[in-house]
Parts: structure tokens; C-alpha cells; sequence
């Protein structure tokens, strides 16, 4: 999986990428066609990925900034960032211009896991939400099984995984989706840090199989959507003043509550979303204190396991603040249906409300 940049011919097509980037602002469609037209290289879509990639993580000299309503775009950085964590954790998600925005919410679906994957069951919620109008997916983490034991893990198991990743994830154009760490996601990259085989310590190498498939290397990151806070983690945090409150069950909400009373409100964000939990979960919280009113949103395994029950979640943020949640569930003939509806408006009082789904 590693690309080597010592040879001559390799180090010229990534200096032209490079200039065809950031000097011309091209697509990559727009790059394949200049190289093959202007320099008489010809280049797969998947191998530009690569020599991107190579950009990415071995030169450190770009990122990738991302968009609820355009096309990703890639942007240089300044040299004093090249070797700092900046470079490794800077993460942008941005909207151009506030309009209504459909996406699609999945997590935990443990590739490597012969109980847990089913890539039929991916396909058929892909294809259900595309026909939905969204364009964005999120995966809330545990992308893979990897092992609860990292040192357990070997390369030809890693690679089966990967493998897994690389034949059976849908990798349709109408639908681009990024995904966080999870716990064992990060098992992974506990056994890929000392393994001088592969390119860097996450795991965004995979975009190099999906050109429509995006990883954030870390198990969080917030945007703004139609100007609502919302914080996507593969962990349930209630609050920012505990960092370490996780939520790893139902009971632990009310429980939180108990303890620590309004503190487990959190005033940053408006909209929270989470995996690990494995089940579909929609609570809403409002303090009387201060006025602040959350949503929290759990996204079910979308997995084997949840056949027959809820497996994912749509939802469309509008221009005046109004969610729709979309519950999907699926049956054993993986026929898609609408589950559950479930409709709040940022900003104005919401009284609390929890439905396990």
C-alpha cells in the first residue's frame, strides 16, 4: 500500500500536481486531463489519490477542506506547518451559503466483523438516502472491527480488513462520506504506528480505494449548518466542563443529570451527535436556568445486528432551523423504510423528550 516517491518520474508528477492545484486551482478531473493532454500522462483516479495523498501525509504540504455544498477543495499550507500536529489534526467543514442541507448518519459498522458487516445493508441505505437528496454522509466511527487488543492484530489481518474496505464500501459519486475514529479505529492506528510499511499513523490512506470516502483522523469535530453548532464524536460528551463524562449507555444520561444537574448542558453546541452507543437514540434537554436547549442524536450500529430495527438516520437542516430526522429501518429482503419522524427547531424553548429507537 505504500508509494514510493524516490524515483525521478514519481517526484516530477507530484511537484505538477502540486503547481495544478494551488497555481491553477484545478479539479482533479481538470489535473487528468492536462496531464494526459499538455505532459502525455495518463493517471487513474485512484492513483492521483495517491500521489495526493503523498502530498498529504509525506510532504505535509496540504489539506483537504471540505464543504457542505460544493466540492471538496484542497489549499497549501505555510511551510511552518508542514512538520507541526496542526497539519496532522487541522480539520475545515465548511458552507458556502446557507441553504437546506440533507445528510446521512451511520456508525459502528465493525468491517472485518463477519457478525456485524453487511455491505448489503450499506448499499441499499446508500442508495435509499441518495434517493432522498442527501449528499453527505457521516460515519460516527468503528469503521472497522480491528481488535480490542492491538498487539493481537498482524499485518495479514489489517490488510483483510482494509481489503474488506476496498471491495464491498460503496463508492457511488452522488454521495461523499467521512468518517470519524472510533475506539477500535484507534486499536488500528495503535498497530499501524509501529509498522514503517505504512504511509502515516491514520488512516486517510483509504481515500486512495474511494475517492469519495474521507477520513478525519481524530474521534470529533464541530461545524455550522444554517448557523446550528453541531458536534459530531464517536462518544456521547454532555457536557465540555467534564471532558470525561462518556455516555456508553442510556442509564448514564440520567445519571449525569443526577450528579452534576445543569452542568451536563452544553452551551457550545447546539446539535450532538454520536455513535458507540449502537442504538438509535433522540433526547432533547432544556434548562430553565439559562435557556439553553440541545439535541442530542445517538446513531445506531448500522450493522447486521440492527436488521429489522432502526440502522440509520436522515436528516435535513433547513435555512430557519428546523431538523427532520428520518429513523431508516430494514428487513431481511434489505427493503429500506421510514421508521420513525421526529422534527425541533434550534434555538426557541423545546420541551425534554428521549425515545430509544
Amino acid at each position: 500500500m505504500k508509494m514510493s516517491i524516490s524515483d525521478e518520474n514519481n517526484f516530477y508528477i507530484c511537484f505538477k500536481i502540486e503547481e495544478l492545484l494551488f497555481g491553477k486551482r484545478m479539479s482533479i478531473e481538470d489535473i487528468q486531463q492536462h496531464l494526459k493532454t499538455k505532459e502525455n500522462i495518463y493517471i487513474a483516479t485512484k492513483d492521483l489519490y495517491k500521489y495526493i495523498y503523498i502530498l498529504l501525509c509525506n510532504y505535509k504540504r496540504i489539506i483537504r477542506r471540505d464543504y457542505w455544498d460544493s466540492n471538496p477543495e484542497f489549499e497549501g499550507l505555510d511551510k511552518y506547518y508542514w512538520d507541526s500536529s496542526y497539519q496532522r489534526n487541522f480539520y475545515s467543514f465548511e458552507q458556502k451559503s446557507k441553504n437546506s442541507i440533507t445528510f446521512l448518519l451511520m456508525s459502528d459498522t465493525h468491517i472485518g466483523n463477519a457478525q456485524f458487516f453487511d455491505c448489503k445493508l450499506l448499499n441499499a441505505i446508500y442508495d435509499y438516502a441518495i434517493g432522498k437528496g442527501a449528499t453527505r454522509c457521516f460515519l460516527l466511527g468503528d469503521l472497522f472491527d480491528g481488535n480490542k487488543n492491538a498487539s493481537l492484530l498482524d499485518q495479514d489481518e489489517l490488510e483483510r480488513q482494509i481489503n474488506i474496505f476496498a471491495d464491498k464500501f460503496p463508492n457511488d459519486g452522488k454521495l461523499l462520506t467521512y468518517c470519524l475514529l472510533g475506539n477500535h479505529d484507534i486499536k488500528l492506528n495503535e498497530y499501524l504506528e509501529k509498522r514503517n510499511w505504512w504511509n502515516a499513523s491514520d488512516l486517510r490512506e483509504l481515500t486512495t480505494y474511494n475517492n469519495n470516502f474521507q477520513m478525519i483522523p481524530r474521534h470529533s469535530f464541530s461545524s455550522n449548518v444554517n448557523d446550528v453548532n453541531i458536534h459530531f464524536s464517536h462518544y456521547l460528551y454532555m457536557s465540555i466542563f467534564f471532558k470525561n463524562l462518556k455516555i456508553n449507555s442510556l442509564e448514564d444520561i440520567e445519571k449525569a443529570k443526577m450528579i452534576f444537574g445543569n452542568l451536563v448542558y452544553d452551551p457550545n453546541y447546539d446539535f450532538l451527535i454520536s455513535g458507540h452507543l449502537h442504538k438509535g437514540v433522540i433526547y432533547t434537554s432544556f434548562s430553565p436556568d439559562n435557556g439553553d436547549s440541545n439535541l442530542y442524536l445517538g446513531v445506531p450500529s448500522t450493522s447486521s445486528i440492527n436488521i429489522n430495527g432502526v440502522v440509520a438516520f436522515i436528516v435535513t437542516l433547513n435555512e430557519n432551523q428546523v431538523a427532520e430526522i428520518t429513523a431508516l429501518s430494514c428487513d431481511s429482503n434489505y427493503n429500506i423504510s421510514e421508521s420513525f419522524l421526529f422534527s425541533y427547531t434550534f434555538n426557541k424553548e423545546n420541551k425534554s423528550f428521549m425515545k430509544v429507537l
